[in-house]
Parts: structure tokens; C-alpha cells; sequence
């Protein structure tokens, strides 16, 4: 359950399929697969400032030669908010798999997040990620970024910076 600036985002409705593409405010849109199995959707309130980090863990384990693993996390920091947040990949499993994972980020006016994320895929592994953030007026991202496994890795960064006084640093 979470909302962003301009009416609901992300809203959970019972007894039906989550929506498959999700609109958020500043036309966002947040497409989820028909097999999307692991993710997150995290909103800090306006003016919200959490001093411990949110943490996310992601494992793969049991059966999943040749099998791709989609993983999406949506993160919305309202205006003024200050949020870090750690997602952790990790492989419990010799098996060949593909972990296929798109962070979105939405920062209004204001906001500060610092975002990591921790790749400690199996040998065998592959990880493809995107990472998208739509920066506002005044608004700070710091991104960073560490992969100690996987047999081929790839990280790509959209940052959108939607005004001034803006600062995104990507390690």
C-alpha cells in the first residue's frame, strides 16, 4: 500500500490480481510481469527522516536451473523525506539462474535517499539490473552499487533529474 503525490500509486486490492502496470505520479509507469514472484514497495511519508536503514533480501535457492528470477522495488520518498535503503541479492544455489531486478525510485522536492545494493549471487548466476530514479527540485540520491558473485553481472542507471538544486551520486 503506498501513495505518491497526486493519488494512489500502488494500491492493494483484495481478493483480485495485483494491477500489472502501475502509473505513478509524474507518469511513472511500474510494469510487473505475469510471473513476478519477489518485491517491494516502500514509501517514507513526508518529512519522515528514518535513522536505520530499510533492508531488503532477495535469495534464490531451491530448483532454478535456466529459470529467471524477476524481481521489481518501487521506492517513493515523499517531500523532505530522508530514507536509506539496502537491497541484497543472494544465491543460495549452485544452479544456473538469471535474477532479473528493476529498482524504481520516485523523489519529490526535497527528499534524500541512499540507496545500496549488495550482489552476492551464486558462481553460476546471472544478474541483470535496472535502477530508474526521477530526482526532484533539491532533491539527493546516493547510489551505490557491490557484486562479489555471479558468473556475469550488468547494473544500468536512469537517472531522470526533473529540477535545480539537484544532487545524484552514483558509486
Amino acid at each position: 500500500l503506498a501513495r505518491a503525490r497526486g493519488g494512489e500509486c500502488v494500491k492493494k486490492r483484495r481478493g483480485q490480481a495485483p494491477p500489472r502496470v502501475v502509473r505513478c505520479a509524474g507518469g511513472s509507469r511500474w510494469t510487473l510481469p505475469p510471473q513476478l514472484q519477489d518485491g517491494a514497495v516502500i514509501q517514507v511519508a513526508r518529512g519522515v527522516k528514518l535513522e536505520q536503514p530499510i533492508h531488503l533480501i532477495f535469495a534464490a535457492s531451491g530448483e532454478l536451473d535456466g529459470k529467471v528470477i524477476p524481481v521489481r522495488v518501487l521506492i517513493l520518498a515523499e517531500e523532505g523525506s530522508s530514507s536509506s535503503v539496502v537491497e541484497r541479492y543472494v544465491g543460495l544455489t549452485d544452479e544456473e539462474y538469471l535474477t532479473s531486478a528493476i529498482t524504481e525510485v520516485v523523489l519529490s522536492e526535497g527528499a534524500s535517499l541512499e540507496h545500496t545494493k549488495i550482489g552476492l549471487e551464486s558462481k553460476s548466476a546471472f544478474h541483470v539490473g535496472i535502477f530508474q530514479a526521477e530526482i526532484g527540485t533539491n532533491a539527493r540520491l546516493i547510489s551505490n552499487v557491490f557484486n562479489f558473485g555471479g558468473k556475469l553481472v550488468r547494473n544500468e542507471f536512469n537517472p531522470k533529474l526533473s529540477g535545480e538544486g539537484i544532487e545524484a551520486l552514483l558509486n
